[in-house]
């Protein structure tokens, strides 16, 4: 668990030790693939880097095992037979690309994902030994001595992380020779992992082959210094050289302290890791850091830190590089994930997505959701992408893991898609499934239906977030910041009714007090309608002399309302309400949906309805569309089919924010046909207003059968076959039912 003490914070996680393996293995084979062209098949390279039962199963992340792939003659000769052909006979070329491969993990850590590969590369070409006719000097001391010299390199923003993989690769080289005077000193590994921010860079003076060359001869010499004078001297020399091409700008920069690279091959062959993740949302002094620096044209608002890693292996990789990281899976629809699908469409080959969706990962973060995402830098829109999701949920074991991996999981369902099919509009979302318009499965078929002749709701509807105050309730860290004389839980623009009572408000001040609900109080075709908590709705429509009470009770929060404004450098009066909304959204008749829920979850109310950001509104934009007709399918089980498959979704929670409200489509039908749809929504309203409807069971039966009846109109307006509603039905019941 060193990675996860290590980064715990920092929103990095150890990572389990079959995905480490796997992905190590997919980096070989794919390497592997594209270097040898035609010469030898995938498939034969598949069995050729995963042949585990050539030794016992190593671990890659724990030292103690790394005796597991001894140099043991007898061991792989009695495996012969089961190499294929092709791997003999091309075992001096395989050895080759295996000893020229260069691999960079820039959220390096403790290591885990290099020192796997490493043992995996030592593996591989420990098996070739058999097939070539000069064997001297190829011992696994020396194959690891080999790989940390010219083929693995690391960076991290974490000094004490890089202490302990530095220690690793050492460790790594001495656990298991027996013979100890065959072991060198311990090599210099200070050019090879490296403490720094990958995500910078500097800016170069014009580029200069001499210095270049001088540097890198340099680090070749550091390299195997023993002697600490010479050292010190050396390392002198090598920084100072650093400092000249890089103008004094103590930053890390890939081009200078890894030139090799980029002078031998111009980038990696493979860029692997676990990167951090971590939003914007109280990181923007990191954030604002990264967008001035070398990667500034891939910042937009509300994307996540590794987005910028992604950008960062395809830049730092050569042309046909592989890249595999595993983050969270939010980035395939996300808002602030377009640039990251962007760069993706206009310069790499999807190769995999494995989508873990709700099955748990890591053990020190259980609320996130993730994925594995291999890539070849190339283009070809013809290149199949293998994706997968998985219906397990819980935390993950060897047993599952290894199942869902090597693709024989029952509960996970796997997908082949071609790569001009991933994408799909304007915003570029990936879908995993494909495109609706270019698959011929029965979900996709029912997806394009939906999707013909139809207006988007963003067209017919106005779509808006609910109030963002800034300050509903003190919070205790509220308290502490400020020295706040106040309990926590006090209302601060949110209070209670005994609250409001105790202000003694004027008749002018109760104007803007508005009844509050919680995104809970949304039911299906219907929201609650009382509540015990109400809002200051400060729009900055009225004048602060005609609220004195109203004022005196914020003046005690002024330091918190203040900091409010400053952490945006807005221009606010301090006691308004931060995104207060048009109070139109909020006393017209509306659909209201809570930003995220497990269902379609859509309820009306013609009443005044006040609530806070993880509630959106949808109010009509003319009266052509009904907003009932419109609740009516955004509520049927159709829907939460389209819902589930092509709108945003965290783990099994469909998002229902403004863009996937404003995106999902609505059948165009004249004001007639609609008016069936209408007279059952009616008759849903009436029923689900009687205060006794959450406990009659006859009622709610009787709600049940009108639901049934707008479903089958809903499937009857697209033209759903028997085969196609059997499916919606099951898949719906199947989860909710």
């Amino acid at each position: 668990m060193i990675e996860e003490n290590l980064r715990k914070g920092q929103g990095v996680y150890y990572t389990p030790r079959e995905i480490v393996h796997y992905m190590c293995q997919e980096s070989l084979i794919n390497y592997l693939e594209n270097e040898l062209g035609d010469k030898v098949a995938r498939s034969d390279l598949e069995v050729f880097i995963k042949q585990e039962k050539h030794f016992n199963e190593h671990k890659e992340t724990s030292i103690k095992n790394e005796k597991n792939i001894k140099s043991d003659r007898q061991k792989t000769t009695s495996i012969k037979s089961r190499i294929p052909e092709n791997i003999k006979n091309n075992a001096r070329q395989i050895d080759d690309k295996l000893a020229n491969i260069r691999v960079c993990d820039p959220a390096v850590g403790a290591g885990a994902f290099l020192i796997s590969m490493m043992l995996e590369i030592v593996k591989a070409r420990n098996v070739l030994t058999n097939y070539l006719s000069e064997t001297n000097d190829r011992t696994i001391y020396n194959f690891k001595r080999h790989c940390i010299e010219n083929c693995l390199y690391g960076v991290d923003i974490d000094s004490s992380a890089v202490d302990i993989a530095k220690l690793r690769f050492w460790l790594s080289l001495v656990v298991d020779e027996e013979d100890v005077t065959a072991i060198k000193p311990l090599p210099n590994l200070d050019y090879k992992l490296v403490c720094g921010n990958s995500l910078i860079g500097v800016e170069r003076n014009l580029f200069n082959n001499h210095l270049f060359k001088q540097l890198e001869q340099l680090k070749l010499q550091y390299f195997n210094e023993t002697d600490p004078a010479k050292k010190l001297e050396l390392k002198n020399q090598i920084d100072d050289l650093i400092k000249i091409i890089t103008n004094n700008n103590e930053n890390f920069d890939f081009e200078v302290y890894f030139s090799e690279i980029f002078h031998e091959k111009e980038g990696f062959d493979v860029v692997i890791g676990n990167p951090p993740y971590i939003g914007e949302k109280g990181h923007k002094k990191i954030f604002r850091e990264i967008a001035n620096g070398n990667l500034k044209e891939f910042y937009q608002g509300k994307m996540d830190i590794f987005y910028f890693f992604f950008h960062l292996a395809l830049k730092i990789s050569k042309q046909d590089a592989i890249i595999a990281f595993i983050t969270t899976n939010y980035y395939l629809t996300a808002t602030g994930g377009k640039k990251l699908r962007k760069d993706f469409k206009k310069k790499a080959v999807i190769k995999k997505l494995i989508n873990f969706n709700e099955l748990k990962i890591f053990e020190s973060a259980l609320g996130q959701h993730n994925m594995i995402t291999i890539l070849n830098k190339m283009t070809n829109e013809n290149a199949i992408a293998q994706t997968c999701i998985t219906q397990r949920d819980g935390m993950a074991n060897t047993e599952i893991l290894n199942q869902i991996l090597n693709g024989i999981d029952p509960e996970t369902n796997y997908f082949e898609v071609p790569q001009k099919d991933l994408y799909e509009g304007n915003e570029y979302y990936i879908r995993l499934m494909g495109r609706s318009d270019y698959s011929n499965s029965t979900i996709m078929a029912i997806l394009n239906k939906i999707q013909r002749h139809v207006f988007n709701l963003g067209a017919i509807c106005n779509v808006n977030q609910g109030i963002i105050t800034g300050a509903d309730k003190v919070s205790q860290q509220h308290i502490n910041k400020f020295n706040l004389k106040a309990n926590k839980g006090d209302g601060i623009f949110v209070l209670t009714d005994k609250e409001i009572k105790n202000l003694s408000l004027t008749y002018k001040e109760k104007e803007i007090i508005k009844p509050w609900f919680k995104n809970s109080d949304i039911k299906k075709y219907y929201t609650k309608n009382k509540t015990n908590n109400y809002v200051l709705y400060l729009d900055g429509s009225y004048q602060k002399e005609d609220l004195p009470n109203v004022i005196n009770h914020l003046h005690t929060f002024k330091d918190i309302l203040i900091e409010r404004r400053e952490a945006e450098n807005e221009r606010k009066n301090w006691y308004n309400l931060w995104r207060p909304r048009r109070e139109e959204i909020f006393e017209s008749p509306k659909i209201v949906a809570p930003q995220r829920s497990l269902t379609n979850t859509f309820g009306y109310n013609e009443i005044s309805w006040y609530a806070s950001a993880d509630v959106y509104f949808i109010t009509p934009k003319d009266n052509f569309y009904s907003l009932k007709y419109i609740l009516a399918l955004l509520n049927s089980k159709l829907y939460f089919l389209w819902l589930y498959h092509q709108g945003k979704r965290k783990g099994e929670m469909l998002e229902l924010y403004q863009k996937p409200l404003s995106e999902i489509p609505i059948k165009k039908l004249s004001i007639e046909m609609q008016n069936p749809f209408i007279d059952l929504v009616d008759k849903i309203l009436i029923i689900t207003k009687d205060e006794d409807y959450p406990v009659n069971l006859e009622k709610q039966k009787i709600v049940k059968e009108y639901e049934h009846q707008i479903d089958q109109m809903v499937y009857k307006i697209y033209g759903l076959t028997e085969e196609e509603i059997k499916m919606v039905e099951n898949l719906y019941n199947n989860k909710f039912e």
